[in-house]
């Protein structure tokens, strides 16, 4: 097997796109190595990841010439046999994309093919487990990219509410005032709670008389939909309430927009945002530390995105801190003037880092695009910082033109005249669109005393999925 093996490493490290060069260089890597054991397969799988994931991810399907030139070669018994590794590597990423084509006779009477029998049976439903969720074993990534090859992508500008400037926003524009009858209401649900003590996680608005308050979050939920996208509710009476308590109220407040939902694998649902003092990355979060974060939408690098996220402010930073927000939509519409061919590469995958977010032996890799667009709405997903880590974690360098694309992006939403800050003061909601609109804060610096450092408390939202983290 020389000719063949020194081809299919020639085709794959050249970045050959075909799909000869795959299931030549996977079967090839089987067929030959097996025999020197599993740990010498694994090692030459893992040192090519780079090679399989390029070739697996631009691949066209397979078709039924393609197939049965394969099932006619003598590696498919040595495939089929050789374990569930392989298997996924090669047969789910090839066979299966053909397997509802496959004609019955094709097996009978040969064989080398008779194991491909048993494939279509116990080994099927595992097989399309794994393809239809497009987990690419080999490379450790988990992909959310659209299955057709061209996605579709918005050619013109987009007009409306969403799509605004700092120019075009009246002051008054997301700023929502808590009215007296709401926080009658409030105080009220508060009576109640200190007279029957309940964890917070098991409070529901039901349980207390909320009209005025149904009334506001429902005109909230219209402006984050159908308006600019982010509101900001003004405000909480803290001094009248302990943390504990103003966290009890937001919680019961924030479920008549959405159901919240956990923001950590571990199932962690009210989240402190503060400065635990180490560095950003490895684990680490950007929010809960004090480094200035480029615009983000939160859980952009996992499988099930909030659609809103909220934030409490308990206590503001002594210095910066300031929070912003931009619209996607005018994003866009920026790059469409001045970077258009930019743009399109939006829309194409990019390699999240997931955080470690995931169970044991997950992949730890995410792939999707940045900006998708169904007919009406564009939705944003998007952090630099965990795209760079991802391309890094999965050994699969960023091409140029993503890279500039991101760059070009990053650098018109950090323009003042398209994005809104907010001076975050104590006792204030913020909740923003998390499909819509880019958010971020600057650096900060807190007050020396512990009870005084900057302290919000954050909710992730969504009605979609389970309530799990990973939905």
């Amino acid at each position: 097997m020389p000719t063949r093996r020194n081809l299919a490493f020639e085709l794959a490290e050249a970045g050959g796109t075909h799909e000869i060069s795959l299931h030549l260089f996977a079967a090839t890597l089987v067929y030959d190595l097996a025999p020197h054991g599993a740990a010498d397969i694994g090692q030459t799988i893992a040192s090519r990841n780079q090679i399989a994931a390029h070739a697996v991810h631009t691949l066209p399907k397979y078709n039924l010439d393609t197939v049965q030139a394969l099932v006619q070669d003598d590696y498919v018994e040595q495939l089929t046999t050789a374990g569930s590794p392989y298997l996924n590597l090669f047969v789910s990423h090839v066979l299966f994309n053909c397997i509802s084509q496959w004609d019955d006779g094709l097996t009978q009477g040969c064989m080398r093919c008779q194991p491909l029998t048993t494939l279509r049976g116990s080994h099927y439903r595992a097989l399309e487990h794994n393809s239809r969720n497009n987990i690419d074993m080999a490379a450790a990534i988990l992909s959310q990219s659209p299955p057709e090859h061209s996605p579709r992508v918005r050619e013109t500008a987009f007009t409306g509410p969403i799509a605004w400037a700092r120019n075009t926003l009246a002051p008054e524009d997301g700023l929502m005032h808590v009215s007296p009858e709401c926080l009658r209401e409030l105080d009220n649900a508060l009576t109640v709670i200190r007279a029957n003590p309940l964890p917070t996680l098991m409070l529901e608005p039901s349980a207390f008389e909320l009209p005025a308050c149904g009334a506001l979050i429902l005109q909230a939920k219209n402006v984050l939909e159908s308006g600019v996208g982010f509101v900001l509710l003004d405000r909480l009476p803290l001094d009248d309430y302990t943390p504990d308590e103003a966290t009890a109220l937001y919680w019961v407040l924030s479920q008549l927009l959405a159901r919240p939902v956990a923001q950590s694998w571990d199932g962690k649902m009210i989240y402190a945002v503060r400065d635990l003092g180490r560095p950003p990355g490895n684990g680490v979060r950007p929010d809960i530390t004090n480094a200035e974060q480029s615009f983000h939408t939160d859980n952009s690098y996992n499988v099930c995105p909030p659609d809103y996220v909220a934030l409490l402010c308990l206590q503001p930073a002594m210095q910066g801190g300031i929070s912003s927000v931009v619209s996607f939509y005018t994003a866009h519409n920026e790059m469409l003037a001045r970077h258009p061919r930019l743009l399109r590469r939006l829309y194409a995958p990019f390699l999240f880092d997931r955080q470690r977010e995931h169970a044991p032996g997950d992949a730890m890799v995410l792939q999707h695009p940045l900006f998708e667009y169904d007919g009406e709405r564009l939705n944003g997903r998007l952090s630099r910082y965990q795209v760079r880590n991802g391309h890094a974690l999965a050994e699969i360098p960023l091409d140029a033109e993503g890279e500039a694309a991101l760059e070009a992006l990053d650098e018109i939403m950090k323009t003042p005249r398209i994005n809104r800050e907010f001076f975050f003061e104590r006792g204030q909601i913020q909740i923003v669109n998390n499909r819509r609109l880019g958010h971020r804060r600057t650096g900060f610096q807190d007050f020396p005393e512990p009870e005084r450092k900057r302290h919000l408390v954050r909710l992730w939202l969504r009605d979609w999925g389970r309530r799990f983290y990973n939905g």
